[in-house]
């Protein structure tokens, strides 16, 4: 798991290469790395042995380490695991990595790639940091997307690296850095070509250009800016708690809990610090905030990630090019979607000019507008595309045929994707897969390969019965929060009040939610409606015809979601349980709505989404881990 190497100039080097795809900091971490660092003490206990004059830590992968097996997390609340208990079972981690920091010899964080999360904290650890300039690698502290905090001593590390301004504002918003950034910022110390990190990290540490104790160790050290008790620090804590509660309206405790932390241990030396951090990471992993979100951010979206449904046995495609047209507005998201991926998007018309060779890897994907379905084929590079109004090919709409064509629409013989991002820029979007009876495998294939391209999460639905239309799903989802939003209009709530109370309650803004389906907000007025307040003049505190106050619009709009889910698992395409925690051609499970929903559809993610059972603590998905 950890290798330990010593050479000849007394360089050790702990290369971590765990037996999966990604370096993760699991339970069997801990004690791996304290085994090397024993046998480290050991050799420095004995002057007679070669000594040891640096330490290299780094990664026998593409990536260092991509952050915590998140596995574990159902560790932190099992039965007759209190508060204290938890605080106990992190700092497992937080001792080893302290261990490191104070042993004494210098320690240079050699990053082969991304590092997230207890990754990244590691690396902060180390005393020098270098990285390899790996195309795609980021580096950041993700956990408050998850209602987490770092809890290895990140919370602490980074605020004393950069100073308070810089560092509260990356662990608040989870934002990961590219490695320009990241050096940029001052988390990384050098980047160097892949090939010369091991070198790099070797002659900064012989050249003795690296300390053997973090700058917070010293004696006399301060942190950069001041610690919080400083007016500039108070005056930037007001508008970070502002900010927090402008975003989250405080249904998400894990910005606050991460600013606490910060508050409260720039004042303090920092090994008391790190308990405070430990204890706030324990009551954050105990509230169900963050275990419904573990459930249906992660090892939900997880286990959409991966595709269930999609083919095996078709090769994997990549467009290069995606002509599209008609008016539907979840194409309007695919096709910026796929512009911005680099995909040359066109009008309407595609002919061949020779045979055609089928969803190659490298082809082209390209599509027409026809009667509400955009036909697609792969074709070789060579394919001559016709100016818009030419006439269309024969048999396209056809779905993937003979010719290699894929027909992406609510036609006859069509695949239906549908784009829905309901958190643009914050979470991932949704492509909702909705194939008819007759689709193949090679349609259905491309279809899942166009999300994995495109970077969204794929929505399998269940295939529509023969001579039926494709089935929906986050259309509707959709449809009945702005139901029941319209019925609190029509109650008499200004449409305003209805809209922040969503907001207040965790929904985004019900008009973007409208935007995706095609619908208005607010509602139009009925022409013999009495006039009433303006917009955003007041609203009636009087029930809504639901029955719950008029200030209780955000359950209104989550209990409508939770109907909506409960009809669609009763129906013949949901299943109704997660014994696989996915899609398949069985039915929709209720960890795949969840997701759905969440990221496509709005559900407050705090709450898991509108099948997440509603309990005080909400498990991980076992099976999905």
């Amino acid at each position: 798991m950890i290798r330990l190497d010593i050479d000849a100039q007394g360089i050790a080097t702990l290369t971590i290469d765990q037996p999966r795809t990604m370096n993760v900091i699991d339970w069997d971490f801990p004690p791996a790395l304290e085994a090397c660092l024993d046998r480290i003490s050991r050799i420095q206990a004995r002057p007679q042995d070669p000594q040891v004059r640096g330490l290299i830590v780094t990664s026998a992968k593409s990536s260092f380490v991509a952050g915590a097996d998140l596995a574990i997390m159902a560790d932190f609340v099992a039965p007759g695991i209190g508060p204290a208990d938890a605080a106990r079972l992190i700092a497992r981690i937080g001792a080893v990595l302290r261990r490191l920091e104070t042993l004494g010899l210098p320690v240079v964080g050699a990053s082969t790639g991304t590092a997230l999360g207890g990754g990244l904290e590691l690396l902060l650890a180390c005393h020098h940091r270098i990285a390899a300039d790996t195309p795609g690698a980021v580096y950041g502290l993700p956990e408050v997307t998850l209602g987490l905090l770092p809890g290895a001593g990140g919370t602490q590390r980074l605020p004393r690296l950069l100073g308070l301004a810089a560092a509260l504002p990356l662990m608040i918003s989870g934002r990961p850095l590219s490695t320009t950034a990241a050096h940029e910022a001052g988390l990384l110390d050098a980047v160097v070509p892949t090939d010369d990190l091991l070198p790099a990290a070797r002659r900064a540490l012989l050249a003795g250009r690296v300390a053997a104790q973090a700058p917070w160790d010293r004696k006399g050290w301060r942190l950069p800016g001041g610690d919080s008790s400083t007016p500039a620090a108070q005056a930037l804590f007001m508008t970070v708690n502002a900010g927090i509660h402008g975003r989250s309206h405080g249904l998400q405790p894990a910005p606050g809990a991460i600013a606490s932390c910060v508050y409260e241990g720039s004042r303090l030396p920092f090994d008391r610090a790190l308990r405070i951090e430990q204890q706030q990471f324990a009551r954050l992993v105990q509230g169900a905030e963050a275990q419904a979100m573990i459930r249906t951010l992660f090892f939900g979206r997880q286990a959409l990630e991966k595709a269930p449904g999609r083919p095996a046995a078709v090769p994997r495609q990549r467009a290069d090019r995606l002509l599209l047209a008609g008016d539907a507005p979840w194409l309007d998201g695919l096709r910026v979607a796929a512009q911005a991926a680099g995909l040359t998007v066109g009008p309407v018309v595609v002919r061949d000019t020779g045979p055609a060779v089928g969803a190659e890897a490298g082809a082209p994907i390209e599509g027409v507008q026809d009667g509400g379905c955009a036909a697609a084929a792969a074709r070789p590079q060579a394919a001559a595309v016709a100016d818009a109004g030419a006439d269309a090919d024969a048999g396209a709409g056809a779905g993937a045929d003979a010719q290699g064509r894929l027909c992406v629409g609510e036609g006859p013989g069509a695949l239906a994707l549908r784009w829905f991002a309901a958190w643009p820029g914050d979470l991932p979007p949704v492509l909702e897969i909705a194939p008819r009876a007759d689709t193949d495998a090679r349609t259905l294939a491309a279809g899942f390969d166009l999300a994995r391209q495109l970077r969204a999460v794929p929505l399998l639905l269940p295939a529509a019965d023969p001579g039926a239309a494709p089935r929906h799903a986050l259309r509707d989802a959709i449809d009945a929060v702005l139901g029941a939003a319209r019925q609190a209009v029509a109650g008499g709530d200004s449409p305003v009040v209805v809209d922040n109370l969503a907001r207040a309650g965790g929904w985004p803004a019900l008009v973007t939610l409208a935007a995706a389906i095609g619908q208005a907000w607010p509602p139009a007025a009925p022409a013999d409606a009495a006039e009433g307040p303006a917009a955003g003049e007041g609203a009636p505190t009087a029930a809504a015809p639901g029955g719950l106050p008029a200030d209780d619009v955000a359950a209104r709009l989550c209990e409508a979601q939770r109907g909506w889910a409960r009809a669609l698992l009763a129906g013949p395409a949901g299943r109704g349980d997660d014994a696989a925690a996915t899609t398949t051609a069985a039915g929709l499970t209720t960890t795949a709505l969840d997701v759905a929903a969440v990221l496509g559809a709005g559900f407050p993610r705090h709450l898991g989404g509108p099948a997440c059972p509603p309990s005080p603590v909400a498990r991980p998905v076992a099976a999905a881990a």
